[in-house]
Protein backbone atom coordinates (compact mmCIF):
# COMPACT_ATOMS: atom_id res chain seq x y z
CA UNK A 1 0.00 0.00 0.00
CA UNK A 2 1.64 3.18 -1.10
CA UNK A 3 -1.15 5.79 0.54
CA UNK A 4 -4.04 5.75 2.53
CA UNK A 5 -6.93 8.36 2.46
CA UNK A 6 -9.73 9.13 5.02
CA UNK A 7 -12.92 9.67 3.48
CA UNK A 8 -16.33 9.61 6.32
CA UNK A 9 -19.63 8.92 5.88
CA UNK A 10 -21.32 11.81 7.03
CA UNK A 11 -24.44 10.08 7.08
CA UNK A 12 -23.55 6.74 7.17
CA UNK A 13 -25.87 6.42 3.66
CA UNK A 14 -22.97 6.89 1.11
CA UNK A 15 -24.71 10.69 0.53
CA UNK A 16 -22.05 13.07 1.73
CA UNK A 17 -18.57 11.68 1.48
CA UNK A 18 -15.81 13.35 3.53
CA UNK A 19 -12.02 13.29 2.60
CA UNK A 20 -9.48 14.70 5.78
CA UNK A 21 -7.01 16.91 3.67
CA UNK A 22 -5.75 17.69 7.30
CA UNK A 23 -6.06 16.35 10.68
CA UNK A 24 -6.96 19.34 13.36
CA UNK A 25 -4.55 19.65 15.90
CA UNK A 26 -4.32 17.05 18.66
CA UNK A 27 -5.11 19.42 21.43
CA UNK A 28 -8.17 20.79 19.38
CA UNK A 29 -11.57 18.30 19.97
CA UNK A 30 -14.03 20.78 19.61
CA UNK A 31 -16.95 20.77 16.95
CA UNK A 32 -19.20 23.68 16.27
CA UNK A 33 -22.34 24.02 17.54
CA UNK A 34 -25.76 24.93 15.30
CA UNK A 35 -25.81 28.52 16.49
CA UNK A 36 -21.90 29.18 16.39
CA UNK A 37 -20.35 31.70 14.22
CA UNK A 38 -17.89 30.37 11.82
CA UNK A 39 -14.75 30.89 9.45
CA UNK A 40 -14.48 28.70 7.18
CA UNK A 41 -12.83 27.79 3.57
CA UNK A 42 -15.33 25.96 1.46
CA UNK A 43 -14.89 23.64 -1.63
CA UNK A 44 -18.05 21.62 -2.39
CA UNK A 45 -18.43 18.94 -4.94
CA UNK A 46 -21.54 16.82 -6.42
CA UNK A 47 -20.82 13.87 -8.23
CA UNK A 48 -23.60 11.28 -9.97
CA UNK A 49 -21.96 8.17 -9.07
CA UNK A 50 -21.10 7.06 -5.26
CA UNK A 51 -18.65 9.55 -4.21
CA UNK A 52 -17.22 6.72 -1.91
CA UNK A 53 -15.97 5.00 -5.07
CA UNK A 54 -15.77 7.97 -7.56
CA UNK A 55 -11.84 8.63 -8.60
CA UNK A 56 -11.84 12.28 -9.74
CA UNK A 57 -13.66 12.69 -13.17
CA UNK A 58 -15.73 15.15 -15.35
CA UNK A 59 -18.97 13.56 -13.62
CA UNK A 60 -17.93 16.22 -10.59
CA UNK A 61 -19.00 19.64 -9.99
CA UNK A 62 -17.28 22.26 -7.83
CA UNK A 63 -20.42 24.09 -6.12
CA UNK A 64 -18.84 26.19 -3.74
CA UNK A 65 -15.41 27.66 -3.39
CA UNK A 66 -14.94 30.12 -0.91
CA UNK A 67 -12.27 31.64 0.87
CA UNK A 68 -12.51 33.14 4.62
CA UNK A 69 -16.68 32.56 4.73
CA UNK A 70 -17.52 34.26 7.75
CA UNK A 71 -20.90 32.92 8.74
CA UNK A 72 -23.25 31.64 11.12
CA UNK A 73 -24.51 27.54 11.46
CA UNK A 74 -27.66 29.62 12.54
CA UNK A 75 -27.79 31.48 9.36
CA UNK A 76 -31.15 30.92 7.17
CA UNK A 77 -29.25 30.95 3.79
CA UNK A 78 -26.22 29.02 4.93
CA UNK A 79 -27.02 25.51 2.80
CA UNK A 80 -27.56 22.29 4.50
CA UNK A 81 -24.73 20.33 2.77
CA UNK A 82 -22.12 22.76 3.55
CA UNK A 83 -23.50 22.62 7.75
CA UNK A 84 -23.51 19.13 7.96
CA UNK A 85 -19.82 18.56 7.07
CA UNK A 86 -19.53 21.53 9.10
CA UNK A 87 -20.77 19.79 12.08
CA UNK A 88 -18.51 16.57 11.69
CA UNK A 89 -15.10 19.07 11.49
CA UNK A 90 -12.79 20.08 13.97
CA UNK A 91 -11.46 23.19 14.49
CA UNK A 92 -8.51 23.38 12.64
CA UNK A 93 -9.45 20.72 10.17
CA UNK A 94 -9.31 20.77 6.02
CA UNK A 95 -11.32 18.33 4.15
CA UNK A 96 -13.04 18.39 0.84
CA UNK A 97 -16.74 16.53 0.57
CA UNK A 98 -18.07 14.69 -2.31
CA UNK A 99 -22.11 15.07 -1.96
CA UNK A 100 -24.63 13.01 -4.83
CA UNK A 101 -26.85 15.35 -6.58
CA UNK A 102 -30.28 13.31 -5.18
CA UNK A 103 -28.88 14.13 -1.38
CA UNK A 104 -28.75 17.78 -2.26
CA UNK A 105 -32.55 17.32 -4.21
CA UNK A 106 -34.05 16.15 -1.49
CA UNK A 107 -32.17 17.82 1.79
CA UNK A 108 -31.59 21.22 0.21
CA UNK A 109 -33.93 21.68 -2.67
CA UNK A 110 -33.76 26.07 -2.39
CA UNK A 111 -29.71 26.01 -2.80
CA UNK A 112 -30.41 22.92 -5.18
CA UNK A 113 -32.44 25.37 -7.52
CA UNK A 114 -29.79 28.09 -7.13
CA UNK A 115 -27.42 25.82 -8.34
CA UNK A 116 -28.95 24.39 -11.48
CA UNK A 117 -29.62 28.09 -12.55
Amino acid sequence: MVDWVDRTDIDGDGNMIKTVIQEAPKKEWEKPSEIDEITLTAILTLVDSDPSLSPPSEEQKTLIVKHHWETSMADKLFPYIVGKVVLSMKRGEKCTALVKRAYVKEKNPEFWHHIVE
